[in-house]
């Protein structure tokens, strides 16, 4: 799944502005900067995993939104009631709940093996 950088940003925004957050406040709670912000909001830059988790983390139930967008496309390609239907094309939504939670995972692996690499070489001076 690919992000349209100039679609995330639009959406990104119009989410800040409803939750009534400058720029600023949100990138705090991204743990980013201002500038970063910004870019992303101006389609000049796609979002990182660090702000992806971010944003994940505290605004879980919105977060389908900011990638999809409000209404994804269910997949049309097999149209009917096929009993198999849902398994052999999953729907975009599906497909990207998998990706993000499969790119999570691969996050916070990574992170807990540096914590750990940390943890053990602090441990041995």
């Amino acid at each position: 799944m690919k992000i349209n950088k100039i679609e995330f940003g639009t959406r990104l925004k119009k989410f800040r502005t409803r939750h009534s957050l400058s720029q600023t406040e949100l990138a705090e709670i991204l743990e980013t900067t201002q500038g970063n912000i910004g870019h992303i909001e101006n389609g000049r830059r796609k979002p990182g995993p660090d702000v992806l988790l971010n944003l994940y983390a505290h605004f879980q139930s919105e977060f389908r939104y900011l990638l999809l967008g409000p209404h994804p496309p269910e997949n049309r390609a097999n149209p009917g009631n096929h009993p198999n239907q849902s398994e052999a094309h999953p729907s975009p939504v599906r497909y990207a709940d998998e990706y993000i939670k499969s790119r999570l995972e691969k996050i916070l692996r990574t992170t807990m093996q540096a914590l750990e690499h940390i943890k053990t070489n602090s441990s041995h001076t």
